[in-house]
């Protein structure tokens, strides 16, 4: 695991400002760091290493062929390696090393850029090609882990994170604000464009795709984007047509053993995040079920009705595992507010979890611990949220514009706030994924807008924020092609008059009796999030004076009237969450702006 950066095209102070870039999120690596410099050609490259697997110097990074012809560096995990090492090593290549990223070296040598459609796990990937003159890039099917990039004047910048680009002499982000993208953030919890940010120039490579770079044509690169996976032609050998649902359970059951098994490799401490939700519930007792070592949990505490942390100790003492409980005081939260942004520079979501992870983060990372499993993304493949009843009885016989306008709401609870111009961009998103099946077409958009924009870069800079290793078995590419090909009926079951939450996620919970007690497995969904309102009361004329500020976010997208009216209280229910809701957007904001965009 580790953090890249990278110049293509550079310049005589490329090399200053690669160590500039790669300062800038050590963090992700603070174990070691390794460049390399073709000055002749002007290509950079740059890694932070958080040493996880192979802690000796074989493991260092950028990695080379045998003939130094191919330069590697990675961020990420990849599950299969020993699969891909024992193919490998039958076409003649040799390894000296036990680390993933050899794999890839190899990988590309045999494959070229099929290599990518091989691998298993979470990845963003640097390659250069010396002696064919390219530079290839390449991110993982889901997104778990991001890769970004700059076209700034004749240069060509990548990174793990958005701030490294700070360290272009001539940029800056305080001069891109992307208001935009900003305003049509505040009208979803998140930015629903997965190639954007809401800096101008700032991209990112989306999941399932790789850039090829062809220096030979053009001194600052001819470039070409393609995709290599897509969810909606993915195939599972182990789907058939007449699969029945007893046998589906079996097979998942078994795919999820073996998937949480291959996330198990660690040559340093692993723990669980445990909520005491189902997903991270079921994750924490496969872990206990299959690892040799003792299972630690760890779990947030809130002084708040949102606490869920007596279900996460019930399940702790039911499994058996060392569990901590981590306190998080709200006050402190608003109180080190810029602190906590501070890790957001690409700021997409605005999930109070960014905050919470990072706290938990840090106090896990002190007991010693580098690597967490989490339950991430078991809602947007089998259907865990209330939006997907749209594929139900009665709403199934809806025309899809009036779905998508329910589909809306639930994801972005905005009914005040120029509804009808977002609306309007989700239904195009809505109509374009083109599937009869309405169940799959919410499941595309979760995984195409949802989890990359939104939940996982929160896990990803919260816990790399720490130097922690975040692994989401549920997003193997393995276990979502798995679930999104299983027939609607497994994942959600009943209707929408009979249904009721615990329908929700159906086939995944019929796993999960053979593991948890009943009570656990059953549940009614609860939230696990920051109790947001709390926070904002907490130090309310801080609030205020980032939102008044004459060069505010807020002064440019709303009257000083419309500020205002977001502090006087209604006695409407309903618009008093929406103006909650509101302000808490815009104070993420502010606090964003004054870090990075002064």
């Amino acid at each position: 695991m580790c953090g890249i950066a990278g110049i293509i095209n550079g310049n005589k102070n490329s090399k200053k400002t690669l160590q500039k870039m790669m300062h800038s999120i050590k963090h992700r690596g603070p174990d070691d760091n390794g460049t390399f410099c073709d000055e002749h050609a002007g290509v950079y490259f740059g890694s932070q290493r958080l040493s996880i697997n192979d802690l000796s110097p074989k493991g260092k990074m950028p990695m080379f062929s045998e003939d130094k012809s191919i330069t590697v560096c990675q961020n990420g995990e990849i599950y299969n390696y020993h699969e891909l090492k024992n193919e490998l090593s039958t076409h003649g290549h040799k390894f000296i090393s036990g680390s993933d990223t050899e794999v890839i070296v190899h990988g590309y040598e045999q494959w070229g850029t099929n290599i990518f459609k091989k691998l298993q796990g979470m990845f963003a990937i640097a390659i250069y090609d010396i002696k064919n003159h390219t530079v290839i890039l390449a991110r993982d099917r889901i997104g778990i882990k991001p890769l970004y990039y700059l076209r700034h004047k004749d240069s060509m910048y990548f990174s793990s994170e958005a701030k490294s680009f700070s360290s272009i002499n001539d940029f800056s982000f305080g001069n891109n604000i992307d208001y935009e993208n900003i305003n049509l953030m505040l009208g979803f919890m998140f930015l629903p464009k997965s190639d954007e940010t809401i800096v101008k120039g700032i991209k990112k490579l989306e999941p399932g795709h790789f850039m090829k770079i062809d220096l030979k044509k053009s001194s600052s690169g001819d470039i070409s984007i393609h995709k290599y996976w897509d969810i909606e032609n993915s195939s599972n050998k182990l789907i058939s047509k007449d699969l029945s649902f007893e046998d589906a359970v079996n097979e998942l059951d078994k795919l999820l053993q073996k998937t949480v098994s291959s996330h198990l490799m660690s040559d340093v401490p692993l723990g669980v995040m445990l909520s005491g939700g189902l997903d991270s519930s079921l994750i924490t007792a496969l872990v206990k079920k299959l690892s040799t070592s003792e299972t630690l949990t760890f779990t947030a505490k809130f002084a708040h009705k949102l606490n869920e942390s007596e279900n996460a100790r019930s399940i702790a003492n039911y499994l058996k595992t060392n569990h901590k409980e981590i306190l998080i005081d709200t006050k402190d939260v608003s109180a080190n507010i810029e602190k906590h942004i501070r890790n957001y520079d690409d700021l997409t979501t605005f999930d109070g979890g960014l905050i919470t992870t990072k706290i938990l983060c840090d106090e896990i990372k002190k007991l010693g611990v580098t690597v967490l499993l989490l339950g991430e993304g078991a809602d947007e493949i089998f259907g865990g949220y209330s939006w997907f009843g749209i594929s139900q009885l009665p709403y199934s016989f809806l025309p899809d514009i009036f779905k998508s306008a329910i589909y809306y709401y639930a994801i972005s609870r905005n009914v005040t706030f120029n509804p009808q111009t977002y609306y309007s961009y989700w239904n195009k998103m809505f109509k374009s994924m083109h599937n009869s099946d309405t169940f799959k077409n919410v499941s595309n958009l979760e995984l195409k807008a949802q989890l990359p924009n939104h939940l996982l870069m929160k896990v990803d800079k919260a816990t790399m924020a720490a130097s922690v290793e975040a692994r989401v078995p549920f997003l193997d590419h393995k276990v979502v092609e798995f679930a999104y090909n299983l027939p609607r009926e497994y994942k959600l079951k009943g209707n929408m008059y009979n249904f009721n939450s615990s329908n929700e996620k159906y086939i995944l919970r019929k796993v999960a009796e053979r593991y948890l007690p009943q009570e656990a497995v059953w549940r009614k969904k609860r939230g696990f999030m920051l109790p947001m309102g709390q926070v904002l009361d907490s130090d309310i004329s801080k609030v205020k004076d980032y939102m008044f500020s004459k060069d505010s976010i807020s002064s440019k997208l709303l009257s000083k009237k419309q500020v205002e009216n977001l502090f006087i209280e209604s006695p409407i229910g309903i618009m008093k969450m929406q103006k909650e809701y509101l302000i808490w957007r815009l104070f993420l904001l502010e606090v964003w702006k004054k870090e990075y965009a002064r």
